[in-house]
């Protein structure tokens, strides 16, 4: 019914990107918060979560999902390089664990699959980001007659900026 993928900086485990797409016609309110704790979960144990049913699973307290629709949830974590980059969460309100463990397993494999290309994702992020101010910069590119102030003018010079930065 849902996945959810979170990127976080391995070194500051502060959150990059978060993307999440849901079935039309999936009901559940509460995908943001589950993904939002199961991803912690894997976070903090480091390892692949399934639960048969979140809203009676016993490593959650009883009331952070009360009125959400039962699911069946799937989380791993997404390994780079040695270090955790993010999590990939899925949920199913198809609550029938006869292939758990088969989906389970099919989930850490795609988790390591995919999660190299969000790494490498990562990695040329680094290079689009500016560390110069933005009024350095304005006062920088006025010298030169590029007078601006709007949103997109000053996410243009950042950009500029990023550009001179590369060795490419």
């Amino acid at each position: 019914d849902f996945a959810n993928i979170l990127m976080i900086n391995p070194k500051t485990a502060h959150t990059v990107k978060t993307i999440s797409r849901r079935n039309e016609e999936s009901k559940n309110a509460f995908e943001e918060k589950i993904s939002k704790h199961i991803s912690g979960w894997i976070l903090k144990k480091k390892n692949v979560f399934h639960s048969a049913n979140m809203c009676t699973d016993d490593r959650f307290a009883k009331s952070l999902f009360r009125g959400a629709a039962p699911m069946a949830i799937f989380g791993a974590p997404l390994w780079s390089e040695g270090r955790i980059i993010g999590t990939l969460v899925v949920g199913k309100s198809d609550l029938d664990s006869k292939q758990a463990e088969d989906e389970k397993k099919l989930l850490e494999d795609f988790a390591a699959v995919i999660a190299p290309f969000l790494h490498n994702t990562q990695a040329l992020q680094s290079y689009f980001e500016s560390p110069t101010d933005t009024n350095t910069l304005r006062a920088k590119y006025a010298q030169a007659g590029l007078l601006g102030s709007d949103k997109s003018f000053v996410e243009m010079l950042h950009a500029v900026e990023a550009a001179a930065r590369c060795d490419v």
